[in-house]
């Protein structure tokens, strides 16, 4: 609207009293901030406020338009409608300019419209078919999804403004073909994925060959959630080992009965009954112990005898021990965590021996901007002075700070200290001098008592290195190196593959548990004899003493459960003769060792009825593989004097294996491969040997879910739940496993679709790469039905799956067409948006129509499939006017005109085919107007207490609704609440006028008879050959 000038503004003012006379100014009590009062004169009367339109009186027009102050949303239409004027930006929109912007929406441009093609010329129209072929909505989506996840952005990204805009500004499609996504979709997609794949996988459990051992572990994830994380490790149909996560829950509070609880009720959801579960590997937690016992006494079995103990948390244990002493688990509570020490946990630190002065060192180093420049500098002058080209091309390497009291942190600290040992004592003698200097008396020259009180503590004599220390740092790494080569051979999964090193074959083996024992108290054994000549290392000395105490008490725990000793004995190239030698001191171990197993062969094996089967021949030999490359695997050799073959005719398998021996048997690297190809021969032993050699030695599956998982909750992601992240994870696992082969386009990977098979042949560098991945997969998609009816007549939907391409929905039409009924839409047009299913509609009613409607927006991911029929009942009424007025009424009207023609006679010879000629076209005309058109209201509206303010409000929810993807959305649900607030609005007055105007109670049966229900539509029955079926 345009400033006026005084002149002008008092005309207007004469104009619009002319026009409301009695009217006057309005005396609010306090101003309005709606923007619509700037379009608009305040006046009232006898205390009813208006609104009036200035446009109107501006214009000159006859009538001017007005509004009460109270519904001020039509005064915000009629500025839309009769003066075009929108709302100001970041101001409520009205309805009317809601409703036009949809329709702009719903007309978007097309490739041919933005580059300007005219598709009638064939050259042109080649042009602008290449530009739409090109661009495939679902690899579009597919990229964006793992754009967010590989980058660990929130749902909402895909929601980014901007971001929407690049796309649009690359390639126009991205908006032409709606191919973003929104947060809800995103979301939407994963749930409905696991919930379509869960059953492949009840199914796969179910059909395991054999035993399905469980590991869970907890972890508190960025935004404080308690997850446990619950692994399942089993054999496929073709006996190889397998793993997957099978339920991530929450777990509220860390008793072992909640754990417990939680554990059973994944197991029950995947349908997993008590027979099938094998054993257990957990950490030493004490409420794990509780947890046991309540899963236990759930399915039928002895806790305690289940629960494998991960070997990972007992070599931590240890190495916190050899590192910090007596009690260590304090020690480590005691501390802050704080980038800087305070004195007090400096001087705790110190206490701890070298491994605390270096931890010190470090820690003042790194928090000291002065101190990390000069150890660059000490050690650029070092590289400067070499003497070899490759010396001097090095650059400076920072120091490695531990974290707290983990060990592996503490090697690779004490591992880069040994490497920098000189540029760390020059760093010492330069930055004391330099402090000397600074501080020195300018009349003594000395520093003064005052001044070396001061001294920085780095520089202090106590927390100075000794030659000592470096001599005691320097074993504590060759020791710890033993502790993490074990760890690394053990913390795998027991799949074989091929390794960086050029060989194939598995890390994680439960038979080299008892080995790495071994190794680890031998080599404490040798270093008890080297710290006894070790003068004033008490230290030393006393951490490996007790280092040696904490794994031989949990050696000698390894009899609770048979799971260690049955893994060794059953190895054809250990078997009892490794503990025959190994253990020739102890004999009554190895006495208890036999009777453990022998109970487990009686009472759970040696009876068993099973199915055998097997890949490969019994004389076919396993794979060879001598070479050695670790300490451990070297440490690993079977005795050097191994009983000859000897063929003896025994009671049972266990008895006849014992002395079935082969040359071979000795080299045998791969137990799970040897029992396989013995399956024919020993049906019962090789279930056993299947079972046991594939229980686990750590947990560290759960580890490596937890790092993932933690890599997905990050900062900007605080808000994902438990469900969300549990399922996320599991789908992932669920795929890599292998399990599912059909994943979703939209949620595969480029490297998923080059594998799409599992992971068995991946290199280490493509498994890392594959683990920090987000991985989604499904099983194959079922056919799914629908049957609906409508109105009086069959009609139904049946959805097929595009996997049966060659003949997707041919068997439905043949059978539509024995029965004489119409098949109302082609067989090769998708409804929903991944391209994989068809509903097709059908009926024995003329001139109906299916139309997929793709573009309307509902919670299913099914398009609308929208039926037109037309009404074809007798009319023993009058009936009412039928109004068809608009222009797509109208086009409506003439196609349905034009197809139901052909239905009509054509000759008219007599009398009679006179009549059903012009009874054919009334019908026709008739069924043509009442489908297209619209019934002329009669009389009041159904509700009484509807209100042009309310359709407005009830337009401009659709209207909103209408234009996202899944149809709920945050302004969604804005509009759905504006709209029933003008509705309950709208109620309240009616019935508050109403209710005033009562002056009898038959007044008050007047106004409520109209609430009276019409009971539930029954819809009708499908009737084929006089055969009702219900529907």
């Amino acid at each position: 609207m345009s400033a006026t000038q005084p002149g002008q503004q008092q005309h207007l003012e004469d104009r619009l009293f002319h026009h409301f006379r009695g009217w006057a100014w309005s005396e609010r009590a306090r101003d309005t901030s709606s923007w619509l009062w700037d379009f608009g004169y305040d006046i009232q009367r006898h205390g009813l406020r208006k609104w009036a339109c200035k446009d109107c009186i501006l214009g000159h027009r006859p009538i001017i338009a007005s509004f009460t102050s109270s519904g001020l949303q039509n005064a915000a239409n009629h500025l839309w409608r009769e003066h075009k004027t929108p709302a100001p930006e970041g101001e409520k929109k009205s309805t009317a300019q809601l409703k036009s912007e949809c329709v702009l929406k719903s007309n978007q441009p097309t490739i041919a419209s933005v580059l300007k093609l005219d598709v009638n010329k064939p050259t042109e129209q080649n042009i602008a078919n290449s530009f739409i072929s090109r661009f495939d909505k679902q690899h579009f989506q597919r990229m964006l999804v793992e754009l967010i996840v590989s980058s660990n952005q929130s749902f909402s990204f895909a929601e980014n403004p901007i971001l929407r805009e690049i796309f649009g500004y690359l390639n126009p499609s991205v908006s032409i073909q709606h191919a973003n996504l929104s947060a809800t979709a995103v979301r939407y997609k994963i749930i409905q994925e696991y919930n379509r794949h869960k059953q492949k996988v009840i199914e796969v459990l179910r059909d395991s060959p054999g035993a399905l051992h469980i590991s869970f572990d907890g972890w508190t994830s960025r935004n404080k959630l308690a997850l446990y994380g619950i692994a399942c490790f089993f054999r496929d149909e073709k006996n190889r080992p397998c793993k997957i996560m099978i339920g991530v829950p929450e777990a509220h509070r860390h008793f072992g009965s909640t754990i417990g609880g939680e554990v059973l009720d994944v197991l029950h959801t995947l349908g997993v009954s008590p027979e099938k579960i094998g054993y257990f590997t957990l950490d030493n937690a004490a409420n794990n112990d509780t947890a046991m016992e309540v899963i236990g006494a759930e399915l039928g079995f002895d806790g305690r005898l289940r629960r494998g103990r991960c070997f990972g948390h007992t070599i931590n244990l240890s190495a916190k021990a050899l590192l910090f002493g007596k009690n260590a688990d304090a020690f480590e509570q005691q501390l802050s965590g704080a980038e800087a020490l305070s004195d007090t946990e400096y001087a705790r630190w110190r206490k701890r021996g070298p491994v605390g002065k270096l931890h010190n060192i470090v820690v003042d180093v790194r928090i000291s901007h002065r101190l990390i420049y000069l150890f660059k500098e000490v050690q650029r002058d070092e590289i400067n002075r070499a003497t070899t080209l490759k010396l001097r091309s090095k650059k400076p390497l920072k120091l490695i700070i531990d974290n707290d009291t983990r060990w592996l942190s503490q090697l690779y600290m004490i591992r880069r200290a040994l490497r920098l040992k000189t540029s760390i004592e020059l760093l010492l003698i330069k930055y004391k001098a330099q402090w000397e200097d600074e501080n020195r008396s300018k009349k003594t020259g000395q520093v003064t008592q005052a001044k070396l009180a001061k001294k920085p503590r780095i520089l202090r004599d106590e927390n100075q290195l000794t030659d000592k220390d470096w001599e005691v740092l320097y074993h504590l790494e060759a020791i710890l190196t033993v502790f993490e080569t074990v760890v690394k051979t053990l913390e795998g999964d027991g799949h074989i593959r091929r390794r960086k090193q050029g060989w194939t074959g598995s890390y994680g083996n439960i038979w080299d548990v008892v080995l790495g024992y071994e190794l680890l108290l031998n080599t404490l054994e040798e270093y008890k004899q080297l710290a006894a000549d070790f003068p004033d290392a008490e230290h030393f000395r006393i951490g490996i003493n007790l280092a040696w105490d904490k794994l031989d008490e949990y050696y000698r725990r390894l009899d609770e459960t048979p799971i260690y000793y049955t893994a060794m004995a059953l190895h054809p190239a250990y078997r009892w003769d490794w503990f025959d030698e190994t253990w020739a001191h102890k004999p009554s171990w190895v006495e208890k060792a036999k009777e453990m197993v022998a109970d487990v062969w009686l009472s759970d094996y040696a009876h068993l009825e099973v199915r055998t089967s097997s890949s490969r021949g019994d004389d076919e030999p396993p794979a060879k593989r001598p070479r050695f490359f670790n300490p451990f695997e070297k440490n690993s050799r079977l005795p050097s004097s191994i009983p000859p073959y000897a063929a003896a005719i025994v009671v049972d398998e266990y008895q006849a294996w014992q002395t079935d021996r082969e040359a071979s048997d000795g080299n045998v690297r791969d137990p799970i491969g040897y029992w396989i190809t013995k399956q024919g021969r020993y049906p019962r032993l090789s279930r056993m040997a299947l079972d046991f050699l594939t229980i686990q030695p750590m947990s560290a599956e759960c580890e490596r879910l937890f790092s993932a998982a933690g890599k997905m909750v990050s900062g900007l992601r605080t808000n994902l739940d438990a469900e969300i992240i549990a399922i996320c994870q599991v789908l992932r696992s669920w795929y890599r496993a292998g399990l599912i082969k059909d994943l979703d386009p939209l949620l595969k990977s480029h490297l998923e679709s080059k594998l799409d098979g599992g992971c068995g042949t991946l290199s280490d560098d493509e498994l890392a790469l594959a683990e920090s991945k987000w991985l989604l997969e499904g099983e194959d998609s079922a056919s799914e039905v629908d049957d609906s009816t409508q109105q009086q007549q069959a009609e139904e939907s049946v959805s097929t799956s595009e996997s049966q391409t060659t003949n997707r929905g041919q068997e439905i039409a043949g059978w539509v067409s024995e029965n004489d009924l119409s098949l109302l839409n082609t067989l090769d047009i998708p409804t929903n948006p991944y391209g994989n299913t068809i509903d097709l509609a059908f009926t024995n009613l003329p001139l109906a129509e299916a139309i997929v409607e793709d573009h309307l927006a509902t919670s299913s991911d099914h398009f609308t499939l929208s039926l037109t029929f037309p009404d074809v009942r007798s009319t023993p009424v009058q009936p009412g006017k039928i109004r068809v007025t608009t222009e797509d009424e109208l086009k409506r009207f003439v196609e349905i005109v034009e197809l139901g023609a052909t239905g009509i006679p054509l000759t008219d010879s007599s009398p009679e085919e006179l009549d059903e000629l012009a009874s054919s076209l009334v019908g026709l005309l008739t069924s043509a107007a009442k489908a297209s058109g619209r019934p002329a209201r009669k009389g009041g509206r159904p509700a009484p207490w509807w209100t042009e303010e309310c359709a407005d409000a009830a337009a401009a929810f659709r209207a909103i609704r209408r234009s996202y993807l899944l149809g709920f959305n945050q302004d969604v649900q804005i509009a759905k609440r504006g709209f029933h607030r003008v509705v309950r609005r709208a109620k309240r007055r009616y019935w508050r006028n109403l209710i005033d105007g009562f002056s009898s109670s038959s007044d008050v049966f007047k106004a409520v008879r109209w609430l009276k229900s019409p009971g539930a539509f029954q819809p009708p029955p499908l009737q084929v050959d006089n055969v009702v079926i219900p529907t």
